[in-house]
């Protein structure tokens, strides 16, 4: 490879996808980094060809030149990607395509092409059917996802990614008006269909999750503010794993889950248990008596509202308790319905 054309490679690579942009000062001194001696008016001339032949936009009115691709732009993988490759990221829309925002899902878009491009091109390959061959079927009612400002969540991410705090008008829920807070972003949790900041905010105590989609705008903040706690070394895993917040825990303690179940209940959980010492055993009336230790969470208390009438609680007896007297309840429920 030629030096020029070597030059001109690393120059494709550094320049971004709209909105972001870099100037020919941020390339030279990239370049210069990489072990390529370039001048910038060197650069400029390079800019100025490769636009003529790629998707390259430059905003001549601001100065210094700004230089992006264009939002739509392919993906130009030189190396290419190979069939196996091109599957796995099929595999991965469609595994986050139920999941995700479409403003999430845009920035995966242009990948979601090049390898949709690199399946219509292969004549003889097995692969090439398998998009056709595969499918990710959601478990329950199907819930519209929540609308997400594609500027609010740019500027989040790109503000967790240089450790920035923002400046964000955040919505409660129910209320009519946001409100401005100071918020030192800690991570993004990943939630069914809701992708939640987790954050401390100025004035206040304990870290937060708001969700991204009741932001109405962010601005990232150069100027930090000093009175905004930051706990040190935050683990966002660690903090998952041990404070349990996104479990909604009831009971903080484990609990022996005892359920009678019906055949019909037990079969899916001989392969999939609830719990690493989960025991199933046969009753004489047929029932399976099931026993695992639990958190109590609200995930808890909606898988066995789902099993409905074909599990009994049998132990804690606080929870068996619990079902009592909501099932007193549907009773009242229904029976005032009917008449």
């Amino acid at each position: 490879m030629s030096q020029t054309a070597y030059r001109q490679w690393l120059i494709l690579k550094e320049i971004p996808r709209y909105p972001d942009f870099i100037t020919t000062r941020e390339l030279e001194y990239r370049l210069n980094n990489e072990g390529c001696d370039a001048k910038r008016r060197t650069i400029q001339r390079d800019l100025d060809t490769l636009s003529s032949h790629f998707p390259l936009c430059n905003d001549e009115t601001m100065r210094p030149h700004r230089w992006y691709w264009q939002r739509d732009a392919e993906i130009q993988n030189f190396g290419g990607i190979d069939p196996p490759t091109a599957l796995t990221l099929k595999l991965v829309q469609a595994f986050l395509k139920p999941l995700l925002p479409e403003t999430t899902l845009k920035y995966m878009k242009p990948y979601f092409d090049l390898a949709e491009k690199v399946f219509k091109k292969i004549s003889d390959n097995p692969l090439r059917n398998w998009p056709n061959k595969i499918a990710v079927i959601e478990r329950g009612i199907k819930l519209n996802k929540p609308v997400i400002n594609q500027e609010v969540q740019k500027n989040v991410y790109e503000a967790l990614m240089r450790e920035k705090q923002i400046d964000a008008k955040y919505r409660k829920r129910d209320a009519k008006t946001s409100e401005q807070y100071r918020i030192y972003p800690l991570g993004i949790v990943c939630q069914h269909y809701v992708i939640y900041l987790v954050c401390t905010i100025k004035d206040r105590d304990n870290i937060r999750h708001l969700p991204l989609h009741r932001f109405e705008s962010v601005s990232i903040s150069d100027a930090p503010d000093p009175f905004l706690e930051i706990p040190e070394n935050f683990d966002l895993k660690e903090y998952i794993y041990k404070s349990k917040s996104f479990q909604y825990v009831l009971q903080p303690e484990p609990v022996r889950l005892k359920l009678l179940l019906k055949a019909r209940a037990a079969v899916r959980l001989y392969e999939t248990p609830i719990a690493d010492d989960q025991t199933i055993i046969r009753q004489e009336d047929g029932r399976q008596l099931l026993e695992a230790t639990v958190i109590h969470t609200m995930a808890l208390t909606w898988w066995l509202q789902e099993l409905g009438a074909d599990a009994e609680i049998v132990a804690p007896v606080y929870l068996r308790n619990d079902y009592i007297k909501m099932v007193k309840e549907l009773n009242e429920t229904y029976q005032i319905s009917m008449i």
